[in-house]
């Protein structure tokens, strides 16, 4: 198992509800929403650092250690939920 490869990234749904998933360090938008089984199509834009990344980019959008992906706006509403690289 290569741990080294991989970084922990904590979905936090709610504030009483927290996940993780390990992931490889650069994996794109799309691979970490889907590895986290949320529902990818569902969603118009991410926060990546800060940075507004729309759904027509998350296949280009990597994302190294040490960023977050937070506010997934939901196509009709924001879904307040962040993860953390």
């Amino acid at each position: 198992m290569e741990l080294q490869n991989q970084v922990m990234i904590d979905i936090i749904r709610s504030p009483n509800i927290k996940k993780s998933v390990n992931i490889k360090p650069g994996a794109t938008v799309r691979e970490i929403l889907a590895e986290a089984n949320i529902e990818v199509a569902t969603y118009e834009s991410v926060m990546v650092d800060g940075v507004k990344v729309p759904e027509t980019d998350f296949d280009k959008t990597r994302v190294e250690t040490g960023k977050f992906i937070s506010h997934l706006a939901l196509k009709d509403k924001l879904l307040h939920q962040s993860l953390r690289m």
